[in-house]
């Protein structure tokens, strides 16, 4: 080895290489070094975790999983939902804040449970109703949550005298 020299080893092939230590080689060829460009241009055709069609990455976007902005706001909805339905060690669902997101839960709970607790009524999946059991709306935990068809989610709300039959059966809210 002459002085002022150092050994390094190709990024491609693995063969060592003399440099000297001021340099910033990293491959011992042009060979390597457009070898080591066509296996990274590879990695540049994608298919996208959306909507399945092929794309071509943009060069910095590495962590890049859709073909345009709209599969990305799809596919980041799609991912937000299945984390609603993820349980946090309390045992209530990350609905906190908006509205759209306590929608989104009560959509993932009806979509993993599509029938009436209580009767077994499921000919309809999209008119199924997510009631609250102690009637607090903020206690998303899943042993509070029950999936209701539209008949029995009436029937348990007159019983109880409370929601929108609370006025006709005499019961009302205090008025300060």
């Amino acid at each position: 080895m002459r002085p002022n020299r150092e050994t390094r080893a190709c990024l491609t092939c693995g063969k060592t290489f003399e440099v000297q230590p001021h340099q910033t080689k990293r491959f011992c060829s042009n060979v390597c070094v457009g070898r080591r460009a066509a296996t990274r241009k590879a990695d540049m055709i994608r298919q996208c975790e959306h909507c399945g069609k092929t794309y071509k990455r943009h060069a910095g976007r590495t962590k890049q999983r859709s073909c345009s902005n709209g599969c990305a706001r799809r596919l980041g909805r799609e991912t937000r939902q299945l984390n609603l339905a993820i349980k946090n060690p309390a045992g209530s669902f990350r609905v906190r804040g908006s509205t759209r997101a306590a929608k989104s839960a009560t959509r993932t709970i009806r979509e993993a449970h599509p029938w009436c607790n209580r009767c077994g009524w499921r000919d309809e999946p999209e008119v199924l109703h997510v009631h609250h059991r102690d009637r607090d709306r903020k206690n998303n935990r899943l042993a509070n949550l029950e999936v209701l068809c539209p008949n029995c989610h009436a029937i348990d709300h007159l019983r109880a005298k409370d929601g929108p039959f609370s006025i006709r059966t005499g019961k009302s809210k205090k008025v300060a």
